[in-house]
């Protein structure tokens, strides 16, 4: 595919369009392939072609060892669950750690066998992500080559576990002697020198998966080959903020990116205390060396890791596996506490594998995973996730929220510095758009409160995090931008240059008077100040941070308010019924939409209706299927069960999205199931 293709493909402009004053709304998937910023880069990012799909299914074993467990042995080998199950295989025991913290920092040992236990991986056709490395801990070249050897482009590097969240608890704690009075430029210069330093004790053959939701952009600038954001553990960020930061870093930097669901319990005492009380609804497996319980009363519930599954599939993740906890051998030994019937099950064979006989050897989260799978197996063509807002924030900008895994002192960004006005503003505007998110992190909270994680969106999942680095291509893709953050001297003239041009050519900008002090003035008295610019228009907030700070301030709520017009207009439909999570994607077709809806709630149903603005409904296929659904008045009425996810392709009966690229080659960039030799073998 040549570079200009996109531009040249047909588009579709209707008035009567949702949001019509807009620019057209940019559907195209992501294409490291094409990326001018990738070309003749010496450790080059994983493309389409590398990974073959787009998108695979992902294996993680935590518990016992290859070596040493049959068990283990047969369910990755001899079953051949890698083509059953999960081409993509996260991939431990390579290196030994050393036993003394003071040698952490010296190259490791390798484990005796790891190369013959990698070519059967290899002979299978499994994609490889190195697992079992710490930021100090340094990749000896020989591994590395053994690995590049015997894989190849299957082999996509180490890695990068949470090493950001490390960072920033270690600044916190004071790990690092880092002064709270150094400026973000310097904290932001300090933690790229320290993170590039592990790039480089790994061959700078990295991918990265980020805990804290700000690495992921500066990840990208170090050389990561993915993005990746691990989502539901206990104490990180809630999953709404990590998938927007990575969203927005894998547009802005032209990767394909990852999500990670993870098994560790939410709320309670992880070492031990019940977290849930209801047999059947959660699951996790971790292993015995870890002394974590397992079970029905232990963990995250099922529901929530579905909702998080699918999510990441939706947002557009090209691999997606759960951390662990599919098979019994995941978690063997005295005083483990299982809600399933562990035993030895029937020896499986390449031709024995069946859903009964996979079934019997999974455990209720390896059961909800295959399940997931053959969703995506039967509905490859997802379209791209429909994110058309951007918050810009400053590149040196170290935010996070307060929460336990970094261990901060309340409200810093780096670890340690205190939130400015700016940051505020970020925290209160995320939390206008993803209610509640807050609730993930705060400790003290019921054992079995998993709100926060994933929230119910007023305006829909609409948003993507960027830099102010953001190449003009990237600005491209959205339909609004909305500055965040404090910059001490206002944004610099080439991103004051970059954001006149994306309104010139009918995108909307919002910004306040101290984040662009060389807006001219006008004789308007109004708090916001709306002006055209171009074919687009200009949002101009008189008030800095628009009066955000620690107290519930009225005048942010009222800039706030006045936003939602913008909000409104850049969503394409509306939810009739109480509170709930909604995303979107597009297709290449202008009567098409794909509805996502998460219900929250543990305990009610959600009834309601989904209606496409100034359109009638005509049919709609349920990928997840639950119960009724009809088309009644020109809308959508369904249902979400409690703790689950529903999903929906839409037609309308006229052409109505503006659509930047029409007729896209879905299946020739990749989009579909991957083809494997042994196909005819596979359930």
């Amino acid at each position: 595919m040549k570079e200009e293709r996109p531009s040249k493909m047909k588009s579709e402009r209707t008035s009567k369009a949702p949001g019509s004053a807009l620019p057209a709304i940019y559907n195209f998937p992501i294409v490291p392939d094409e990326a001018a910023r990738h070309r003749g880069s010496q450790n080059p990012p994983v493309f389409r072609g590398d990974l073959g799909a787009d998108f695979r299914n992902a294996l993680q074993f935590c518990g016992a060892d290859w070596r040493t467990s049959p068990l283990y042995r047969q369910f990755l080998v001899d079953a051949r669950l890698g083509s059953v199950l999960g081409s993509f295989q996260w991939y431990n025991n390579i290196q030994e750690l050393p036993a003394r913290p003071e040698d952490l920092s010296k190259p490791g040992k390798a484990i005796d066998g790891w190369e013959t236990a990698g070519q059967r991986f290899a002979d299978m056709g499994l994609f490889i992500l190195a697992m079992n490395s710490m930021a100090v801990t340094e990749i000896p070249r020989d591994i590395f080559d053994s690995l590049c050897r015997i894989f190849g482009k299957r082999f996509f590097g180490f890695n990068e576990g949470e090493w950001d969240g490390y960072y920033f608890r270690q600044a916190a704690l004071g790990g690092f002697d880092l002064s709270p009075k150094r400026t973000r430029e310097e904290a932001c210069s300090q933690y790229l020198e320290w993170m590039g330093g592990c790039y480089a004790r790994h061959q700078h053959r990295m991918v990265t998966c980020s805990s804290i939701a700000a690495g992921c952009h500066y990840a990208a600038e170090l050389g990561t080959r993915m993005v990746g954001v691990e989502l539901p553990q206990a104490t990180l960020p809630s999953s709404m903020i990590l998938l927007s930061f990575c969203r927005g870093a894998a547009r802005q930097y032209d990767l394909l990116f990852f999500t990670g669901p993870s098994v560790f319990s939410m709320r309670g005492d992880m070492h031990g205390q019940k977290a849930y009380p209801l047999a059947g609804q959660s699951q996790s497996c971790i292993p015995e060396y870890l002394g974590w319980l397992v079970g029905p009363e232990h963990g995250s519930t099922l529901g929530l890791m579905k909702r998080h599954w699918m999510l990441g599939y939706m947002s557009g993740a090209s691999v997606l596996g759960i951390e662990s906890g599919l098979f019994p051998c995941d978690a063997r030994g005295e005083g483990m506490q299982l809600d399933y019937n562990l035993h030895t099950p029937a020896p499986l064979t390449t031709q024995s594998v069946t859903p009964s006989s996979i079934k019997e050897n999974f455990t209720p989260l390896g059961w909800l995973f295959w399940e997931c799978s053959q969703m995506a197996k039967k509905y490859p063509l997802r379209g791209v996730s429909y994110q058309p807002v951007a918050l810009m924030l400053p590149f040196a900008h170290g935010w996070a929220p307060s929460c336990e895994y970094i261990r901060s002192k309340p409200n810093c960004v780096w670890g340690n510095i205190p939130y400015n006005q700016g940051d505020w503003q970020i925290d209160r505007f995320l939390d206008r758009i993803y209610p509640g998110y807050k609730l993930a992190n705060a400790t003290p909270n019921p054992a079995r409160d998993e709100r926060g994680l994933v929230t119910n969106t007023p305006f829909g999942d609409l948003f993507d995090v960027i830099l102010d680095n953001a190449a003009e291509s990237c600005l491209d893709k959205y339909r609004a931008i909305i500055l965040l953050g404090t910059w001490e001297k206002g944004i610099a003239p080439e991103v004051a240059s970059r954001l006149k041009a994306f309104m010139e050519k009918g995108g909307v900008v919002a910004v306040d008077r101290g984040q662009w002090p060389d807006i001219p003035k006008t004789e308007s008295n109004k708090a916001v100040d709306e002006r055209p610019c171009g074919k687009g228009r200009l949002i101009l907030v008189d008030e800095p941070a628009w009066g955000a700070d620690r107290t519930d301030s009225p005048v942010f709520a009222e800039i706030a308010r006045a936003l939602d017009p913008l909000l409104a207009e850049c969503a394409l439909i509306e939810i009739e019924g109480r509170p709930i999570y909604w995303s979107l994607n597009v297709t290449d077709q202008p009567n098409e939409l794909i509805v996502t809806l998460c219900n929250n709630s543990h305990a009610l149903p959600w009834e309601g209706t989904v209606r496409v603005k100034g359109q009638e409904i005509e049919d709609v296929e349920e990928w997840l299927a639950y119960g009724e659904t009809e088309v009644q008045d020109g809308g959508l009425r369904c249902g979400v069960p409690p703790n689950d996810v529903r999903i929906f392709r839409i037609k309308t009966k006229e052409p109505f999205l503006n659509l930047r690229f029409r007729d896209i080659p879905w299946k020739k960039l990749g989009f579909g199931v991957p083809e494997w030799p042994e196909e005819q073998d596979r359930v």
